[in-house]
């Protein structure tokens, strides 16, 4: 195409759909090409090689995999920049992490999946496997994997690479966990378990958990009791965080401002009043449901349900008469702030109320604020 329509042939080609169609190609080496066709693939060889850092991370593990499979030495250099580039956390494991999810050739789960796979391939440093397979079982805690490919991707990492690398791969490794309690009722071991969920209650036990084996395994471990909503401690979670602070809107000459209401403050009938929500998330996590309870002697100001946005968060709100439902699709790494307004309209002592975050399919990310004194005049 340089020769038929003109340009410089040292500039930067580079795309996508080059490395894509390379990549298809390595895994068939052994087939011979045309002449224009092997030209070809030469030409765009050398321009992987030169280029490669102006793609994303995903084109660039399949560069690395053409490269290694051509016998071309800077796949080196790649799998060394992937690896530098890598995070490593101990509840996470080892993961990337970029700002660009909404590109079709970049999504994490799939980009994940693809550079274990090079790495499986040109070779795998100690313990570096089950760091890579600790993020994929992690992200699939906290979050649904939607599309069939990346899917089939992630899954076929996971036992590939265990196959290559690991002689306990994960579906031979069946060793049960180890679950020690003490100070149980008697009988209470005898009981069934709650269908589907596998749920059992206990008092005053004493809980120990073992894991033998070499899988990673999760659970939820809940303590209930009873306590005065306004004696009731925050939960803050090390995954999900969550913290509120009640205000009073105010209107003078410089316009609206917000004054901190604090345990136990004085405020008067017909008064605006606001709950900021600060929500932290230390991962990528979906389905988050928000439950913010209107204090006792206040209207919402809110009356219709709805779609909303604020601060990079997307949400849907369901009002009803003594609380707001927030339905939180996903949330990525970092802070979002969500306001809640109530009007008061009763006198009298009230508590504002706890409210909640929790991920709906994975209990075990949840968080709660305090709750606030009111004294209404």
């Amino acid at each position: 195409m340089i020769r038929r329509y003109g340009g410089n042939a040292e500039a930067n080609h580079l795309d996508a759909q080059v490395i894509h169609m390379l990549y298809v190609r390595s895994f068939f080496t052994h087939v011979s090409m045309k002449q224009e066709a092997r030209l070809a693939s030469e030409y765009f060889l050398r321009q992987v090689n030169q280029y490669w850092t102006s793609v994303r991370i995903y084109d660039q593990a399949m560069a690395g995999f053409v490269l290694y499979r051509q016998q071309q030495k800077t796949w080196q250099l790649i799998v060394q920049s992937l690896r530098e580039r890598a995070r490593q956390n101990k509840q996470l494991g080892m993961y990337w992490s970029t700002a660009s999810r909404e590109a079709w050739n970049d999504w994490p789960l799939e980009r994940h999946s693809l550079i274990m796979l090079l790495f499986a391939e040109t070779g795998l440093r100690e313990n570096e496997l089950r760091q890579l397979q600790q993020w994929l079982l992690r992200h699939k805690q906290g979050s649904a994997w939607q599309y069939p490919r990346a899917t089939i991707l992630a899954v076929y990492a996971m036992l590939m690479s265990s196959d290559l690398n690991d002689p306990v791969n994960l579906l031979s490794d069946t060793t049960p966990f180890e679950v020690q309690l003490f100070g149980l009722p008697e009988g209470v071991l005898s009981r069934p378990a709650e269908a589907g969920t596998g749920y059992l209650k206990w008092t005053k036990a004493k809980l120990i958990v073992k894991n033998p084996g070499k899988s990673l395994i999760w659970g939820g471990l809940y303590h209930q009791y009873l306590e005065e909503e306004s004696k009731a401690i925050p939960d803050k979670g090390v995954e999900l965080q969550l913290e509120g602070q009640w205000y009073q809107k105010t209107t003078s000459q410089i316009g609206v401002t917000l004054v901190p209401v604090h345990s136990p403050t004085v405020v008067q009938k017909g008064a605006i009043l606001v709950l900021r929500l600060q929500i932290k998330a230390d991962r990528h996590l979906e389905y988050l449901h928000l439950k913010t309870p209107n204090p006792a002697a206040t209207e919402a100001l809110q009356v219709r349900s709805g779609y909303g946005y604020t601060s990079g968060l997307s949400f849907y709100t369901s009002v009803r008469d003594a609380s707001a439902s927030y339905f939180i699709p996903s949330v990525e790494k970092g802070t979002y702030i969500l306001e809640h307004e109530v009007r008061v309209t009763h006198a009298g002592m009230f508590q504002s109320g706890t409210a909640t975050i929790e991920c709906l399919y994975a209990p075990e990310f949840r968080a709660r604020t305090s709750s606030t004194g009111l004294s209404i005049h």
